[in-house]
């Protein structure tokens, strides 16, 4: 188990960056810059960004300088590139480096190391619009030529070891992810180290294979190692190592580890209060985090204890933030909703409505329109997504979705002063009947925070929900062999599914 303390040592990267600065010399000297034409981006669970420390701007298509060198070429393409997918216009994006591939291959060779990292970003570019299999055959081709220039341990080649592996992840083949995922961290500690930042990333992708073949202990050691990794490099660096808990106390919750959460930030806040002195803004925010926790734990007594004593921090501190005090009353009044304390829950949020007009400045009018201008949800139920509802048809529909059609339910329903959902009506149903019922007894278990005027709370009338769903056949359920396209069409009579 990670408990928070401040590390053990601080990793000194002169050595590296004397190394690095060398290979870029190096590089210069036989007209190739690595930063330029480095592949930037890499598919992950996060939206990517740009690991080059400059993003460019959009540029024209086409070079209006007659007399632009080929490398000038090769560089304004890069950026469009660059700049389209910062954008997430990732067609266009897709377009710009399949240009850039082909100045490269143009320049340089069809199989020279520029064309290879060229293809990278062309394969990262698939996969966002969503051509896996051709993102594949672009890595691999990727990877092979980079063997070729640079050996198989070639830092080069972690970029699109790392999209390969992600790839492979997204069309469910976790095993080939692992692997592959494995490769580019072995090179990464030839690289940089055993304990290097460089690696969180690769630590992530493993962490989703591991998601994926179902184990939980190794896919904890990979977010384990990363917090440790930099609390033992950042020592005594605040805020450094709570951005790390963080990241882990949301790894644990996410994988339903709420156990091992609490924990976490339990021994969190005490390092905190420690270290906070005069600004309590860390203290505040983990005593939330804690606060959440016990929650998903229903503890709700440990839960409010922590909220409220967030709350008097922040009133006793001389540096006293009004908006924080609004947002924490929200915060209490969303968790006696929730726990269906309907006095207690109007009372908190009137505090933050009167809060926020008394003391909110500028923000009070955006502020308020933000808690409390519409019904907010609070707690919810998952509507069912296929009928019949049980857990064969659920596994059926994800192995022989063709069995299945598509049903469609239309519902309006009021949310009252106390946040609940009444007046629910059907609006439309195809089938009809299928899961009416069902859909507005859940509906029914909505938590919504009310829509406030002028401090109190109101009645807000005719919210609209759509909910698509898959539903069996009657000729599939009596024939599974048989696919919904040698069907009749819908069934006249879908209610009389069992």
């Amino acid at each position: 188990m990670i408990l928070l303390a401040i590390g053990l040592c601080t990793w000194n990267a002169d050595d590296i960056a004397a190394e690095e600065q060398e290979q870029e010399q190096e590089q210069e000297q036989e007209g190739y810059d690595p930063d330029r034409y480095a592949p930037t981006v890499v598919p992950s669970e996060t939206p990517a960004t740009a690991l080059s420390p400059d993003t460019a701007p959009a540029i024209p298509e086409t070079d209006t300088t007659p007399t632009a060198t080929p490398e000038e070429q090769l560089d304004n393409a890069h950026n469009r590139f660059l700049s389209y997918f910062d954008d997430e216009l990732y067609r266009q994006a897709l377009v710009a480096a399949r240009q850039t591939l082909q100045l490269a291959s143009d320049y340089y060779g069809d199989d020279s190391l520029q064309a290879a990292l060229a293809l990278t970003n062309v394969a990262t570019a698939q996969t966002k619009t969503g051509d896996l299999p051709a993102a594949l055959t672009s890595y691999e081709v990727s990877i092979k030529l980079i063997e070729k220039h640079e050996g198989i341990i070639s830092p080069r080649l972690i970029n699109p070891l790392m999209g390969l592996a992600a790839t492979h992840n997204a069309l469910g083949a976790s095993d080939l992810g692992l692997g592959i995922y494995e490769r580019a961290l072995r090179i990464n500690h030839v690289e940089l180290g055993l304990n290097n930042n460089e690696q969180m990333q690769i630590r992530d992708g493993l962490t989703e294979s591991y998601v994926g073949l179902g184990d939980l202990d190794k896919a904890n050691f990979q977010q384990e190692t990363q917090a440790r990794i930099i609390r033992e490099e950042h020592r005594g660096e605040l805020d450094k190592v709570i951005p790390a808990v963080y990241k882990l106390a949301d790894w644990y919750q996410r994988s339903n580890q709420p156990e091992k959460e609490t924990l976490l930030l339990r021994n969190a806040a005490r390092t905190i209060k420690k270290a906070a002195g005069d600004d309590p803004t860390e203290q505040i925010r983990v005593l939330r985090a804690l606060a959440a926790a016990h929650q998903r734990l229903v503890m709700p007594s440990e839960a409010m204890r922590l909220l409220k004593r967030a709350w008097r921090i922040n009133e006793e501190s001389e540096a006293r933030d009004p908006l924080l005090s609004a947002d924490i009353q929200v915060e209490m009044g969303d968790f006696y909703n929730g726990f269906n304390d309907l006095r207690d829950a109007r009372r908190y949020y009137t505090y933050a409505w009167e809060t926020l007009v008394n003391e909110g400045g500028n923000d009070s009018t955006s502020l308020l329109e933000n808690y409390f201008s519409k019904p907010i949800i609070i707690w919810s139920v998952q509507l069912p997504d296929v009928y019949p509802i049980n857990s064969k048809t659920a596994v059926l529909a994800m192995e022989e979705p063709d069995l299945f059609s598509q049903g469609l339910l239309t519902v309006v329903f009021d949310i009252d002063q106390n946040g609940r959902a009444t007046n629910i009506r059907i609006i439309e149903s195809d089938p009809e009947g299928l899961l009416d019922k069902r859909i507005i007894y859940l509906l029914g278990r909505y938590f919504y925070r009310p829509r406030f005027e002028d401090g109190t709370p109101v009645l807000t009338r005719d919210l609209q929900l759509s909910h698509n769903y898959s539903y069996l056949a009657k000729s599939a359920k009596k024939d599974p062999g048989k696919s919904k396209g040698a069907s009749d069409g819908r069934l006249e009579y879908p209610g009389d599914i069992n």
